[in-house]
């Protein structure tokens, strides 16, 4: 982008007795219309950060899809994405992804997403740290957001999160009351870790829509999947607890939304404090339990001392 700044002096021969405002600025963009860009710091890079990027997104607009590779080595630290982009639809996505095609060659820690559509994020690595409680957090309303074949870490240091004032700690997080998330979809990612690895709050009314397929869900402490007011499609995913948590409950999923999809998915459930274990708590507080389809799961249970399974 280009800054313009035009100013006047010496006004008719005298001085200018209000200086503040005898300047003008404006700045011109170089457009992204359509084709693959790269992010970093090489001298070939059309970006030098994400935030450059989206501004020129957001200012320019597009007219067919946008893919923007990141440098390897590259470190992005609370990157907000909060504004559309214009020309963004179902088939004009924006897609941001390693240039070299492996997700640890590329890390974000603490990224903040709402008011946005129509985002891919592919072979990246999100991270957070022990003082936030989210890694990736929705704080409003958005569709059709993808995550592909990336890894998400939690803070793995919240196992002993009984009390239930305490904020969780998560992967990725919807916060509760933050509007809906649509055609939110995850496939092929490694998530690990979380007091719940992902915690989804749709609203009341209004449920969020949330697709989970091919993943790896390991680490979470008292959940794996927890959600509120979601419609919940699962297939073919592999879901395992944290051992070293001391809490004394685990769920792997956990859920209190009558419209479930959960087919041909893995459990390896394995502790030796826990008092309480379900590999599924699936309950609605609203309605009876409808379009609730579930079949074809594994249960693996290696369980020493619990009371209930």
């Amino acid at each position: 982008n280009i800054e313009i700044v035009a100013f006047v002096t010496n006004v008719n021969n005298a001085t200018d007795q209000v200086s503040s405002n005898d300047t003008a600025y404006t700045t011109i963009y170089g457009c992204v219309a359509s084709s693959t860009y790269t992010i970093g710091q090489s001298s070939n890079a059309d970006f030098s950060t994400i935030d450059e990027a989206l501004t020129a997104l957001q200012n320019c607009g597009i007219n067919s899809a946008v893919r923007l590779e990141i440098e390897s080595g590259s470190h992005f630290k609370d990157v907000v994405f909060s504004q559309s982009i214009p020309g963004a639809s179902t088939t004009n996505t924006i897609t941001f992804t390693s240039q070299s095609g492996n997700a640890a060659d590329v890390v974000l820690t603490n990224t903040v997403i709402g008011n946005v559509n129509h985002l891919v994020f592919s072979k990246l690595t999100f991270e957070g740290v022990s003082n936030k409680y989210y890694n990736i957090q929705f704080v409003a309303s958005c569709d059709d957001i993808e995550f592909s074949d990336c890894i998400l870490y939690g803070d793995t240091n919240s196992a002993n999160i009984d009390n239930k004032t305490i904020p969780a700690i998560s992967a990725l997080c919807h916060q509760k009351g933050k509007g809906q998330l649509t055609n939110f979809r995850m496939y092929r990612n490694y998530i690990y870790g979380g007091n719940y690895s992902l915690l989804f709050n749709g609203l009341v009314n209004k449920n969020d829509d949330i697709t989970l397929e091919d993943n790896i869900i390991a680490g979470g402490s008292s959940s794996s999947v927890y959600v509120r007011n979601t419609d919940l499609k699962m297939k073919n995913n592999t879901i395992s607890n944290r051992v070293s948590a001391t809490n004394n409950e685990y769920r792997a999923i956990d859920s209190d939304t009558s419209n479930v999809d959960i087919i041909n998915n893995t459990f390896n459930i394995e502790t030796n404090n826990k008092t309480t274990i379900y590999a599924m708590q699936i309950y609605s507080n609203i309605d009876f339990l409808r379009n609730c389809n579930i079949a074809d799961n594994t249960i693996n249970f290696n369980v020493k001392t619990a009371s209930s399974t």
